[in-house]
């Protein structure tokens, strides 16, 4: 039975470039490629360097009625015109110490992640087949399991997304309302595996084990078409660039939440230990299907068995070319049982057509940190949390409790969190929009423990019993 695994895996990867060959532009499979394949346990595969160009077609999303706006607003298009981008992966054995670092910026220039790489035990790709008999524990009943590579996965180069609202399928940016573009994406892989088992009904249980990982953005910039004409060219704050209409993020890093030895002041790896399911679902009441992505309950006694926290460093945001200063979120929790939900909606007459979401979680965040100029001139909200509700409410916050999840959206109440595009023939729409319900399908409560602003200490805040009715957000592009 391994054998013809392990044959049949062999066959797949060679299937797989040869018929990738018509989408993608790819270097030749290297000897060093093919000579690392071997078959012990299962498959064993080191890469060599590979480069690769990726060529999307455009996506075109066509919302058959409009808006919400009966009357005003006839049918619409989002579209993303064609793209392409450069993909590389590389054998991750010998590397900088540094990562993600951007400049002196922030209120620590030492602020970016470390690791010693003459310490890294270079792995290769592997893949095992495992009965519920002799699976590993962290794999339950069996499945799929995934050696990961210690590899580094780039994204260098991409052409610009543009984001078009139009009444006809027309791929011209004339009426382009904002360019997304994206420069040099990292994610450095340094080990783990990935379990992949079939669940009941329709579905996978997705389990990681160990994985340790860092991913590090230095640009991402989004370009509006309509808004502020102010010219930022004589400003000092933008150093005489005219970046008008831009937001701007730069050295996005996700990192753990623990100091590499003998480096107080930056950052090791995010290593990831849980389970998330991936399904089709149908509400039998109502007939609609949606994709759902959970973090379940699989653990007894812990209710964060999606582990260890994740942590994320702005380096830099700037706004119209003004440097908004360094940002960091730290220690992002997700709860057991949170869940995101996504599906298409046919117009039938009383509810347009468009697309569909649903989120319900628990979050908890140590603190966000806003800091705009060193010494007091930083904002901190710690011990952040978006839940249902929170007992115990008093002046200490050692003894609340939250517990349950916040609602964005409700799928089974006809009120899901909806994305809609119309047009009247002259101006062209994209639309947030969440209808009125009774239950209110957005609700919840956000607490924070302590907030602290320009050196002054605010003390603890709880927001409890949040209910939105109704919500509409309109994106107009001329």
């Amino acid at each position: 039975m391994k054998s013809i695994f392990k044959i049949s895996c062999l066959i797949t990867l060679l299937f797989f470039i040869r018929a990738t060959n018509s989408a993608f532009a790819m270097t030749p499979v290297s000897d060093d490629v093919l000579e690392g394949i071997t078959a012990g346990e299962g498959v064993s595969i080191i890469f060599s360097n590979i480069h690769t160009t990726v060529n999307f077609n455009p996506l075109i999303i066509e919302d058959t009625d409009g808006t919400s706006l009966t009357g005003s607003s006839g049918p619409g298009y989002i579209i993303l015109p064609a793209f392409s981008g450069d993909f590389d992966i590389d054998r991750l054995e010998t590397a900088s110490n540094r990562i993600g670092e951007y400049g002196d910026v922030g209120p620590n220039e030492n602020d970016y992640a470390y690791y010693d790489y003459s310490t890294l035990e270079p792995k290769p790709l592997t893949v095992d087949l495992y009965d519920s008999g002799n699976s590993p524990s962290w794999l339950p009943g069996g499945g799929v399991a995934i050696g990961l590579p210690t590899i580094k996965l780039s994204i260098t180069e991409w052409d610009s997304f543009e984001l078009i609202g139009n009444d006809t399928k027309d791929l011209l940016s004339t009426n382009l309302f904002a360019t997304i573009s994206m420069a040099n994406n990292f994610l450095e892989i340094l080990g783990g595996n990935v379990g992949i088992s079939a669940r009941a009904g329709q579905g996978v249980n997705i389990y990681c084990n160990d994985v340790e990982l860092y991913w590090n953005t230095t640009l991402f910039n989004i370009q509006a078409v309509e808004g502020s004409t102010t010219d930022n060219s004589n400003n000092p704050a933008t150093g005489g660039v005219d970046n008008s209409n831009s937001l701007q993020l730069n050295n996005l890093l996700l990192h753990g939440d623990e100091h590499p030895a003998g480096h107080p002041d930056e950052w090791g790896s995010y290593k990831v230990n849980g389970m998330l399911s991936l399904n089709m679902e149908t509400n039998t009441a109502t007939g609609r299907s949606y994709l759902q992505l959970e973090f379940p309950d699989w653990i007894s006694g812990s209710d964060t068995d999606w582990s260890d926290n994740m942590n994320l460093t702005l380096g830099q945001m700037k706004y119209q070319g003004v440097d908004f200063g360094y940002w960091a979120l730290r220690d992002i929790n997700i709860y057991d049982n949170t869940y995101i939900r996504v599906g298409g909606r046919n117009g039938n007459g009383s509810s347009p057509a468009g697309i569909d979401f649903e989120i319900s979680s628990r979050l908890s965040f140590g603190s966000l940190t806003y800091d705009y100029g060193g010494g007091e001139n930083y904002a901190e909200f710690g011990g952040i949390s978006l839940c249902s509700t929170v007992d115990n409410v008093g002046a200490t916050p050692s003894t609340w409790n939250p517990s349950g999840l916040f609602q964005i959206g409700d799928y089974d109440n006809g009120a899901p969190l909806q994305i809609n595009a119309g047009s009247n023939g002259s101006n062209h729409s994209i639309e947030l929009y969440v209808p009125s319900n009774s239950t209110a399908p957005i609700n919840g409560t956000i607490a924070m423990e302590n907030m602290r602003v320009g050196g002054v200490d605010f003390g603890p805040s709880v927001i409890k019993g949040i209910n939105v009715t109704y919500l509409r957000v309109t994106m107009n592009g001329n």
